[in-house]
């Protein structure tokens, strides 16, 4: 092991340390700050695949088939914009990457609409 490796894991360990303290303290770390969508989507993905997996409560103007059915959406734009940020389906498949934007984009205009009633 070089210096060099002794060195960053050293640094990368108070990273973490200081990281814990600020999501202990504030709820979030500064990480949060340097791209929002990229520290919650996957976060917000498994709390919402979790709620309909789950049969959380649900509006009074749905069944909770159909909420359940929502949620998924909702959890499953969350996914397609994690595939799209991972970046492979840039130059790869195009069709691929426009089926994925569409999902997201569903996914995201539900969430718009229900935020209010994401709750258990």
């Amino acid at each position: 092991m070089t210096m060099y490796t002794i060195y960053y894991r050293i640094v990368e360990k108070i990273r973490d340390i200081k990281y814990a303290y600020q999501r202990a303290r504030y709820g979030y770390d500064e990480t949060a700050n340097w791209d929002v969508a990229d520290y919650f989507t996957p976060m917000l993905q498994k709390i919402i695949f979790n709620m309909a997996e789950n049969k959380c409560g649900y509006p009074a103007s749905l069944t909770q088939e159909k909420w359940t059915q929502i949620l998924k959406q909702i959890a499953f734009g969350f996914g397609s914009l994690i595939e799209m940020d991972s970046g492979h389906y840039l130059l790869e498949d195009q069709e691929e990457y426009k089926r994925l934007e569409k999902e997201y984009k569903k996914g995201m205009k539900l969430f718009a609409k229900y935020y209010r009633n994401i709750w258990d």
